[in-house]
């Protein structure tokens, strides 16, 4: 990993948890439940990763 990657990785992941307060209470305030939203964000973090090893190394999400 380079430098530049690993500050963007950084500064991405500062941003999502700043936002992650705000966008709770908006979404209860909507009528979301706790469950609910912990499985969104969940599946949103598994998509996400996944694509970052699809990018990274394809071969790594391979099964054998």
């Amino acid at each position: 990993m380079t430098r530049r990657t690993a500050l963007v990785a950084v500064i991405t992941s500062a941003a999502c948890f700043a936002t992650l307060g705000i966008l709770t209470k908006w979404a209860y305030a909507h009528g979301v439940e706790p469950i609910s939203l912990l499985a969104v964000r969940f599946g949103v973090a598994a998509i996400v990763m996944a694509v970052a090893q699809a990018v990274r190394d394809p071969r790594g999400l391979r099964v054998s």
